[in-house]
């Protein structure tokens, strides 16, 4: 990347990807531009070779424009796309379709490395005193697949280390072949970390709604993250609620906190009907972890969780070692092994449960973290904090 001016950059990115199944080289190159306050316009042109000689080079473009109504409300609106200069290129070796191969451009839900597209959006942010709210709309004219999608997320600060917020996100797709598929998730969340306290409360409650029609088994849908994979017309429901607690008792004096003691409990309601089967089902999940610190960047302990499907009376375990490092300020590196372990495809997002090696990640962020503080940034609410687990 080179700033030929204030407002202009030259950008170019040259990958290779060598394995016993390909051999591939591609090379971007484009252009971005700030012509105006609050405008972006991007392009690219892209050319890439592999065990088949070159494929047919490819192009993108991108313009973005935010506008500051007032000192409360900002709008935004994008329009970007791809074209391929040439013929589809076919299917090379891809281990996993789910995941774009590391060279060549992005992954098309045929499986096909490449997909003319163009997509617009429209939305804003808003922030009035504790409370703060953004939303989009979009709509996406794919070659293989059409989409539209709506999102909104509203946040409202209690006080000093209390929040409460909600979101919502809706997404519909269409296939050429009439295949449809439709995502909901609606979820309302609360937090109580005030800064002064040794004891901190996070909880959520969450609904989702995945639905296909016409699907086929064994190929991709519209929407490529739904879960259900089956042949016609499928439902899946399911309502989450979890509540994590965590006390962390200061040393002596409150220097700082070398002991942690956490407690999770969730709740789960399915109900999913495929052809010719219904079934629902209530289950359960509860957490401990526990970690004493060495010093004041180096910490050991354990956690283990076990979940019960009331229902038809099942359970599983998660259990296991796991020690934690400070790599950076505000930064907290868990490794971790789980004896026994289990997957779950909402809890898992909250715990580490399944078997083996994992690691996880924790961070806390703001908007002087992100550099965006001193210009009130109406999409930065105020502090928060995130984790990952891997």
């Amino acid at each position: 990347r080179y700033a030929v001016a204030r407002d202009v950059r030259l950008t170019t990115t040259y990958e290779i990807a060598d394995s016993a199944a390909i051999s591939a080289r591609t090379l971007r190159a484009g252009l971005e531009v700030s012509p105006w306050e609050g405008g972006r316009i991007a392009s690219t042109l892209g050319q890439s070779s592999g065990g088949a000689g070159p494929r047919s080079p490819f192009a993108g473009f991108g313009l973005a424009q935010t506008i500051a109504v007032s000192p409360t409300l900002s709008v935004n609106a994008t329009v970007d796309g791809n074209r391929i200069l040439g013929d589809t290129p076919a299917p090379e070796a891809v281990i996993n379709p789910g995941q774009p191969p590391a060279n060549g451009g992005p992954l098309g839900v045929d499986r096909t490395l490449f997909e003319d597209f163009t997509a617009v959006t429209l939305g804003g942010a808003w922030r009035s005193g504790r409370w703060t709210a953004n939303g989009r709309a979009e709509y996406r004219d794919g070659q293989f697949a059409d989409r539209y999608g709506a999102s909104l997320g509203v946040l409202r600060q209690i006080g000093e280390g209390r929040a409460l917020g909600g979101n919502l996100l809706w997404t519909r797709s269409t296939a050429p072949g009439g295949a449809s598929s439709e995502i909901m998730d609606a979820a309302l969340t609360f937090a109580h970390r005030p800064d002064w306290s040794d004891a901190a409360l996070l909880g959520r409650i969450e609904y989702r709604s995945d639905e296909v029609t016409g699907a086929v088994a064994g190929q991709p849908g519209p929407v490529g993250r739904t879960a259900l994979t089956v042949t016609g017309d499928a439902l899946s429901r399911r309502l989450v609620g979890s509540v994590s607690a965590n006390w962390s008792p200061r040393t002596r004096g409150g220097a700082g906190q070398l002991s942690e003691i956490g407690l999770f409990v969730g709740t789960r309601y399915g109900f999913d009907r495929v052809p010719g089967l219904e079934l629902e089902g209530l289950t359960a999940l509860a957490g401990l972890d526990l970690r004493i610190g060495l010093n004041a960047a180096i910490d050991i302990g354990g956690s283990a969780s076990i979940r019960a499907n009331v229902t038809d009376r099942s359970y599983s375990y998660a259990v296991g070692p796991q020690a934690s490092f400070v790599v950076a300020e505000g930064t907290l590196l868990s490794l971790g092994y789980n004896v026994a372990g289990f997957r779950d495809p909402d809890f898992s997002r909250d715990r580490p449960l399944d078997q083996g090696l994992f690691a996880t990640i924790r961070f806390k962020f703001d908007a002087d973290t992100l550099g965006l503080g001193a210009r009130g940034n109406p999409d930065v609410p105020g502090a928060e904090a995130a984790s990952m687990t891997r």
